[in-house]
């Protein structure tokens, strides 16, 4: 998926999560940005290639490996992508959303 399924996938797993409210026990000693970057992204990416290929989870991984030159020359990030932006914007919209809906619960809690 190259560079572009990266960003796509770290978009994705950032709008899900606040990342700044994360304990990083579950993780320790790494943080959760390099527990993305490093753990979650490339398990995401052969959960993907796997089912795409049809093939067992090690096989995905042996292709992920075999073919990560060819990613990143087929999909990279060099070039100005809109699609690529609309996607990453609207996961930072949802994060926001999801952010602005907390704090308006925890308004009415404090009201009630």
């Amino acid at each position: 998926y190259g560079e572009k399924g990266k960003v796509i996938i770290q978009s994705t797993i950032f709008s899900m999560f606040n990342h700044e409210q994360i304990s990083n026990e579950a993780f320790a000693p790494l943080d959760f940005k390099v527990y993305i970057e490093y753990y979650l992204i490339p398990w995401v990416a052969i959960q993907l290639i796997s089912k795409d290929l049809e093939c067992s989870l090690e096989e995905a991984y042996e292709e992920m490996i075999a073919s990560t030159d060819s990613g990143v020359s087929l999909h990279s990030m060099t070039e100005e992508d809109s699609c690529i932006e609309r996607i990453t914007c609207q996961h930072c919209v949802t994060a926001a959303e999801k952010r602005v809906e907390k704090v308006e619960r925890f308004r009415k809690e404090m009201n009630d």
